[in-house]
């Protein structure tokens, strides 16, 4: 093989795979990232008013919560809500004297509880 035709086949190679490369992150400029790291909260447009609850960790020795970025146990308080329970994917609070459960996954729940 001669050095020319090394190097035209090199050439197209590079050309052929940058132009696809283009095409490519053209046909997805609206896609969300999927490497991204879950941050817990949902976007400004899908977020629901009131406390948010964004992780759980239950084990036999332990049990806390992630609400609104802040790590509770049970019987703490957090913007006036005391913990009553963690559970693995919700939590109970009381404020006022009226309870709540946060789930981890509103939309989920939501979606199971319409079926």
């Amino acid at each position: 093989m001669s050095k020319d035709y090394v190097m035209v086949a090199l050439s197209l190679g590079l050309l052929v795979a940058s132009s696809g490369r283009v095409f490519a992150a053209d046909s997805l400029a609206g896609l969300a990232d999927p490497t991204r790291p879950y941050s817990g909260i949902p976007a400004a447009s899908q977020r629901r008013p009131g406390m948010v609850l964004q992780s759980t960790l239950v084990s036999p020795l332990q049990r806390m919560a992630v609400i609104d970025g802040r790590t509770v146990k049970v019987g703490e308080r957090i913007d006036g809500a005391r913990i009553l329970q963690i559970r693995p994917y919700d939590v109970l609070v009381e404020r006022s004297g009226r309870r709540r459960v946060l789930h981890l996954l509103p939309q989920l729940h939501i979606e199971r509880t319409k079926r």
